[in-house]
């Protein structure tokens, strides 16, 4: 097995999965430079971003700008899409990064171990599976230091907000 600094990296992102949470739990937006730290220690082949709507400008902007990331905007739910591009991607990487929690991507992991690429789950522990977990070959489990700062009025700062409030 190669080494984790040697593994050829795929990153698959469920944008809704993590940032609805980040915005119901802690009033706050995914910081995606933090995000990108954590999991950039590696040689990172691939990178996309999943949401079953428009991005807004600005953080498309930043993700294919500055941080070299695709963005997708199937136009439903993203799960089918960000599974069949997973399943295309096994062969071609060592390691595929899930950043999602959602049980539905269990067969993806079955799958990525059946033909050898392993899955790393890097998710919020209070929005993911327990079988999603189990099925990886990792876990990692975000916190608020992948989050972006509140205002002082515990306002969201950045990006526009994910989904108009009634």
């Amino acid at each position: 097995m190669k080494t984790p600094k040697s593994q050829r990296l795929a990153v698959l992102i469920d944008a809704d999965n993590l940032e609805i949470f980040a915005e119901d739990t802690f009033h706050r937006r995914i910081d995606y430079a933090a995000l990108w730290r954590a999991v950039n220690s590696r040689d990172i082949v691939r990178a996309l971003y999943f949401k079953p709507r428009d991005c807004p400008p600005r953080l498309r902007s930043f993700l294919e700008e500055h941080v070299g990331m695709e963005v997708r905007t199937p136009p439903k739910n993203v799960d089918s899409y960000l599974t069949m591009t997973g399943v295309t991607l096994a062969e071609r990487v060592d390691t595929i990064v899930l950043c999602s929690g959602d049980g539905d991507y269990v067969p993806l992991v079955e799958y990525l171990r059946w033909r050898g690429c392993r899955s790393e789950v890097w998710a919020f522990p209070g929005a993911t599976a327990l079988a999603l977990r189990q099925a990886a070959d990792a876990f990692h489990p975000l916190d608020e230091s992948i989050l972006l700062p509140a205002t002082a009025k515990g306002l969201l700062v950045d990006h526009p907000p994910l989904r108009e409030v009634a």
